[in-house]
């Protein structure tokens, strides 16, 4: 940044001492005048100096701004993508125990949605989207689209409603197949706004993800 007060001081002394140095060559009356001249000269350069350092000052803090608004927002990414990744893995983990008949925490099982549900929110609300994806739903006739985080919850639900009253008509493979769909369209969603504003690609192969994410 551009020091005005020792640049001023610079500019006010060289022109003193050109003022001085050519006061025995002419009379006092011209003198004065060149020295109001100056002093003028030294006003509106002093009042350039400042604007330039009002601006600099200005757009040093909102470029500060932006980058504490896009830090928050990669992190959000990241942990979404985490919990995503957790969110299915204990999704089918559910699947395997019910279709094995073993008994399921429930308690757990409700932590783990609540903690994805709330992660994906915060990043949906960060990036200024509805985390909308188009439904696949056989019974859709339209390319509608829904929110990512109200599908999550039905999915998460649908299984929830197995483990507290079994049904014979539940379908868990049904389910297995629209969770890594969802799963994967979200990270592919993430990555591709992580990258915009990283400028970095990352591994978009699920199983590494992760591992990507931390490596960066």
């Amino acid at each position: 940044m551009v020091d005005t007060t020792a640049l001023f001081s610079l500019v006010s002394g060289i022109g003193g001492a050109l003022i001085g140095g050519i006061a025995g060559v002419y009379g006092p009356g011209r003198i004065d005048k060149r020295r109001r001249q100056h002093e003028l000269e030294l006003e509106r350069s002093r009042r350039w100096l400042e604007v330039q350092h009002r601006r600099q000052e200005a757009q040093e803090k909102q470029e500060a701004t932006v980058r504490e608004e896009n830090e928050k927002v990669l992190e959000a990414i990241r942990e979404s993508i985490v919990c995503i990744q957790n969110w299915q893995r204990r999704v089918e983990f559910a699947l395997l125990d019910l279709n094995a008949n073993r008994e399921i925490d429930i308690a757990r099982f409700d932590e783990m949605a609540e903690e994805t549900l709330q992660a994906v929110g915060r990043a949906v609300s960060l990036l200024g989207t509805e985390g909308d994806r188009p439904s696949n739903e056989a019974t859709s006739g339209t390319d509608e689209r829904r929110p990512a985080t109200f599908t999550m919850q039905e999915l998460t639900l649908e299984v929830r409603r197995q483990i507290v009253l079994p049904s014979d008509n539940f379908n868990g493979l049904d389910i297995s197949v629209r969770a890594k769909e969802l799963r994967d369209d979200l990270l592919q969603a993430l990555l591709k706004e992580r990258e915009g504003r990283t400028g970095r690609r990352l591994i978009t192969t699920t199983d590494h993800v992760i591992a990507s994410m931390i490596r960066h």
